[in-house]
């Protein structure tokens, strides 16, 4: 409502932002398959190995995606916009570089989810979904409709819930955990996180073909102007919000 030209360029810079994240999303699939895993086992040793080491992984996972976008986001923007509409890429990457900021919290919370999921609780995560998008909510009214911050006050909206979101999840699971690590945070040996990331490669590939494909579609949608990205833009949250529910 605020800005036509804000919406559009919500299009690229949700989806550099989403993708860099989505594709980190192998984080949790192994987290969650090694703390179930060691759960069964009754092996405590592992289990908080696994604990620490996952969050260990979000940290460095989201500090990577935050350098790559504050340092290549405006040239990924540039190349997938392109021609069609070089008015909205300032705009694109004032989100992105405020959004990204909230990646640490993003990487850490799916950690985080995983091991809640590894412990079959299900019900925490959603309690913090909620709570990240009530807080999101109500922060976005007071920073773009109270004080006219446009899309960087979405951004921070949407940075800022995530962070707190992060917290209460880290916090969380420390509670539950009857037996908790010395350090929540343990960085792993060469040798374990080559393991890691080589049982990753494979589902990280996986899903950097599917942000590769939305990125496709935004290109060609961009040849046709920033009304047609503002349109392209409702298309895929709508999309989003119904693929949620069979995930």
């Amino acid at each position: 409502r605020a800005s036509s030209l804000g919406l559009a360029a919500l299009s690229p810079a949700t989806q550099m932002c989403d993708a860099a994240t989505y594709i980190t999303g192998f984080l949790g699939m192994l987290t969650a398959n090694r703390v179930a895993a060691a759960a069964a086992r009754g092996d405590n040793q592992a289990f908080k190995k696994s604990v620490s080491e996952s969050f260990a992984y979000a940290v460095g996972l989201g500090l990577l995606i935050i350098a790559v976008v504050q340092i290549f986001g405006k040239a990924y923007m540039t190349l997938v916009v392109g021609q069609g509409a070089p008015e909205i890429i300032p705009l694109a990457v004032q989100f992105a570089r405020i959004r990204v900021l909230g990646a640490i919290a993003i990487t850490v919370t799916a950690a985080g989810q995983a091991i809640c999921f590894g412990l079959k609780d299900s019900v925490t995560p959603l309690k913090i979904i909620v709570m990240n998008a009530v807080i999101n909510l109500l922060a976005t009214i007071f920073l773009v409709c109270k004080l006219g911050l446009g899309i960087q006050g979405a951004a921070a909206a949407t940075a800022l819930s995530e962070m707190v979101g992060a917290v209460v999840m880290v916090r969380t699971v420390k509670g539950k955990l009857q037996d908790p690590p010395p350090k929540l945070f343990a960085l792993p040996s060469f040798e374990d996180a080559r393991q890691f990331f080589a049982e990753g490669l494979p589902l990280s590939f996986m899903l950097w073909a599917q942000e590769a494909s939305f990125a496709f579609l935004l290109s060609n949608v961009a040849l046709s102007g920033a009304a047609a990205l503002g349109a392209f833009q409702v298309i895929v949250r709508v999309t989003y919000l119904c693929a949620a529910v069979p995930e």
